[in-house]
């Protein structure tokens, strides 16, 4: 077998040593990585369960007689749990806060609340499985294959190889064979490792990412076959490759986000908060009744309740909060469908180009993309809202903070995220293109 000399003799090589070490140890830290932040939210998540039970039990404590006063102060939490695979690919989950404490006051200041981290660290960013798959796999990829037959050439091997060989053609495509292998047991070592330390589930998502990173490694194989079938030099083969990466991985990807940004310009958060808070402070100088009226009309199972004309009470204080999220829904709804669109043709743009495509891929399995978060975003307005009705009747009617039953709101609740991912649409466009372009290389091998 042609096979076993020709793997003896590519292991024997300094840079396939070099190659499989840079990949495992990047891998490695990468997974690692992973695991120290999915701990990260956990223990926060555990900390905030405990600390929701304090935090009524003191706010109870402090006002027993005065229900509104309690609810002005009083946090629920709302937690997202993240999937264990978003230890490969983190994705969102790093700039997004997973667990909301909200009050019943005004929604929209709220929702975007997040954790203060450093923004040198955010800019930098997190060393996850999905980089070193669509980053330094392809340049790994791209030294074990550039000289493919020119180094044979270099060597005044070829020649020989076709006057002796029973097949030239069968000779290249073994020596490509080989350094596959040789990359693939290194990506299935890597999932591996972080099978055992994530305590990843086998089931279909990491399937489908395990897949979606072999079509990915197979494209660059294809297209590095398809540059060395040029019969160019094995210098020009490395430029050309490596410009190649650069276009496909970091050219493209910023040009498409620029033009994405273009094209669905969306107002920040704060837009929207400011937006919040100015129809809410413009209450304090209008009609309680017409702020009543609109606020019933949302809400019309508590037309039974009146506010006076004059004075303070906590019932219209809370209808006010509810009139500025009120306002400002329309430039929510806007900006969310802004959003979405702007998501959705990125994931028709990541049909065309692999390393887009595999970012986004893995990102929508392992729950950390931005449509997963808008989701939970959408899930937290009907938790908030849940909240407010279970509480207004008993505001409106001044009872005492003692009369409501505390243990009910004790635990955080949990969002459960939607189960449904695509398969065919992540995995067929890489080993498309992949075969499409092992199928333009095969007649310009033959010719060499």
């Amino acid at each position: 077998m042609i096979y076993a000399p020709l793997l003896r003799l590519f292991t024997r090589q300094r840079i396939t040593l070099l190659a499989f070490v840079l990949l495992i140890g990047l891998g490695l830290s990468a997974i690692f990585v992973g695991r120290g932040h999915l701990e990260s939210k956990r223990a926060s998540e555990t900390e905030v369960a405990a600390m929701q039970t304090r935090h009524i039990e003191a706010q109870t404590a402090y006002h027993p007689d005065d229900l509104g006063l309690v609810l002005y102060y009083l946090r629920f939490a709302f937690i997202h749990p993240l999937n264990p695979l978003s230890g490969l690919s983190i994705g969102q989950t790093d700039l997004n806060n997973s667990i909301q404490h909200l009050t019943i006051l005004a929604l929209e200041g709220q929702k975007y609340d997040t954790d203060l981290v450093s923004p040198s660290r955010q800019q930098v960013g997190h060393l996850d499985l999905s980089f070193v798959l669509v980053f330094l796999f392809p340049l790994v990829i791209i030294a074990l294959g550039f000289n493919l037959w020119h180094e044979e050439v270099e060597r005044g091997t070829w020649r020989i190889i076709r006057v002796q060989g029973r097949s030239p053609l069968g000779f290249l495509l073994a020596k490509l064979a080989i350094r596959v292998g040789v990359v693939l047991s290194a990506l299935v070592l890597l999932f591996g490792v972080a099978i055992l330390v994530l305590a990843l589930p086998i089931e279909g998502r990491l399937l489908v990412m395990f897949g979606m990173a072999v079509g990915y490694i197979l494209f660059w194989f294809a297209l590095s076959l398809l540059v060395v079938s040029w019969g160019r030099t094995s210098s020009v083969n490395a430029v050309v490759l490596l410009s190649l990466w650069l276009v496909l991985c970091i050219l493209l990807p910023v040009g498409i986000n620029n033009y994405l940004s273009s094209r669905y310009p969306i107002d920040d958060a704060l837009s929207l908060t400011i937006k919040q808070r100015d129809e809410y402070h413009k209450r304090w100088d209008t009609d309680k009744q017409e702020t009543m009226r609109r606020f019933v009309a949302c809400y019309p199972e508590l037309s039974q309740y009146s506010v006076p004309d004059s004075g303070f009470t906590w019932g219209w204080y809370y209808a006010m909060q509810h009139m500025g999220d009120l306002e400002s829904r329309q430039e929510q709804a806007a900006m969310l469908s802004k959003v979405r669109a702007r998501e959705a043709m990125a994931a028709r743009i990541a049909l065309l180009l692999p390393p887009v495509g595999l970012q986004l891929g893995m990102n929508e399995l392992a729950g950390s993309d931005l449509n997963a978060h808008l989701d939970f975003l959408e899930a937290t307005a009907r938790f908030h809202e849940a909240k407010r009705r279970a509480f207004y009747p008993a505001i409106f009617e001044e009872r005492p903070a003692t009369s409501v039953d505390w243990s009910r709101y004790a635990t955080p609740e949990r969002y459960t995220p939607r189960r449904d991912y695509r398969v065919w649409s992540l995995l067929a466009p890489l080993y498309l293109m992949a075969l499409a372009l092992f199928a333009l290389a095969l007649p310009k091998l033959r010719q060499l």
